[in-house]
């Protein structure tokens, strides 16, 4: 688990330093061809990450995720993500695993709730498995957003 959980925290350094690396017009823009842009994508995997650590898995099913409905799955930027937001994404891009880690040591997903995931045609049973899936999920949107970065 804490293997694939360093790997995870890797991808979000990667992340965030392409971030880095746009304009905030260059993050804002949806190329032909693409349904969302760079900053959607990075606010997606903020909050998804999260939300699918503790909602659905039944840990914290009233858990409160900053931004969730902007970056839900099914969503698309419908407004400029300003700089300040992406300030934002980054910190909850760059804490989330430490919280994570640290609610795994205390106990708190020792018994978790069958997921599943449609996309990948797969489910987690057990810890182990959702930070596998999330990894997936993470790279996948990583990599369209290495796409979208050539055409911007």
């Amino acid at each position: 688990m804490m293997h694939t959980l360093q790997l995870i925290r890797v991808l979000r350094k990667s992340f965030t330093a392409l971030i880095n690396e746009l304009t905030i017009e260059q993050l804002n823009t949806v190329p032909a061809g693409f349904t969302n842009n760079i900053a959607w994508n990075y606010g997606h995997i903020a909050i998804a990450t999260e939300a699918i650590f503790y909602i659905r898995t039944g840990v914290q099913p009233d858990r409160q995720i900053v931004f969730s409905e902007k970056y839900k799955n099914g969503s698309r930027p419908d407004a400029f993500i300003g700089r300040e937001e992406i300030e934002q994404l980054k910190t909850l891009m760059n804490t989330l695993p430490d919280q994570v880690e640290q609610d795994y040591r205390q106990g708190l997903f020792s018994h978790i709730s069958l997921c599943k995931f449609t996309t990948f045609a797969t489910e987690a049973a057990n810890f182990e498995e959702l930070t596998q899936v999330i990894l997936m999920h993470e790279t996948l949107h990583y990599g369209y957003c290495k796409a979208i970065k050539r055409l911007v």
